[in-house]
């Protein structure tokens, strides 16, 4: 038999849990269900960056190079490539 799959969906991402956990819990129920399982169940991570501006001038740097880099490390983007030849 074929898995079953759902997908519950929301705008507010507490409630949305909750639906999906208790649809999970009434699906859990049947005896022909096996290994209910999740894709996602876990609070998504944030992050808070508190900028000291006047150090960041003193430093040189401006807000949006500082931007640029914060956003570069966490959303993993490409900064640069090196490609190594061998012999």
């Amino acid at each position: 038999m074929p898995p079953l799959q759902y997908r519950v969906s929301g705008t507010d991402p507490e409630g949305t849990r909750d639906a999906a956990f208790l649809v999970a819990q009434t699906m859990g129920q049947n005896p022909n269900a096996r290994l209910v399982n999740f894709d996602w169940n876990e609070p998504m991570k944030s992050l808070r960056v508190e900028v000291d501006q006047d150090r960041v001038r003193q430093l040189g740097v401006s807000s949006k190079s500082l931007a640029e880099a914060l956003n570069a490390v966490t959303t993993r983007m490409v900064v640069t490539q090196v490609r190594v030849r061998y012999i």
